[in-house]
């Protein structure tokens, strides 16, 4: 799937998800296909859920380190069943 990856453990910063490719990074380039999320996910043992696979998107895809209420205010309009609660699990499961 990804050549490369950060494993480094912490924070919801762009580099401190596990998971994301390194060249990607350097680039910029981050928009991955939620298919390629969804096996990546499965690969590390973590049910690929759409709110997990939209969670993982948005952590790669911007260029910030976002709070749980920025994750929530912006991917909420688009999925109404999303919860911080949500967010917080999967963040954690991310993390580890």
């Amino acid at each position: 799937l990804f050549s490369k990856y950060y494993f480094k453990k912490g924070g919801l910063g762009d580099k401190d998800m596990v998971g994301i490719p390194v060249d990607m990074v350097r680039e910029g380039n981050v928009n991955i296909d939620d298919r390629d999320i969804a096996q990546f996910l499965m690969e590390k043992g973590i049910k690929p859920s759409v709110h997990r696979i939209k969670i993982y998107k948005y952590l790669v895809e911007k260029h910030n380190h976002p709070t749980v209420d920025i994750i929530y205010n912006e991917l909420s309009e688009s999925f109404p069943t999303l919860s911080k609660t949500t967010i917080y699990n999967t963040s954690y499961l991310f993390a580890r």
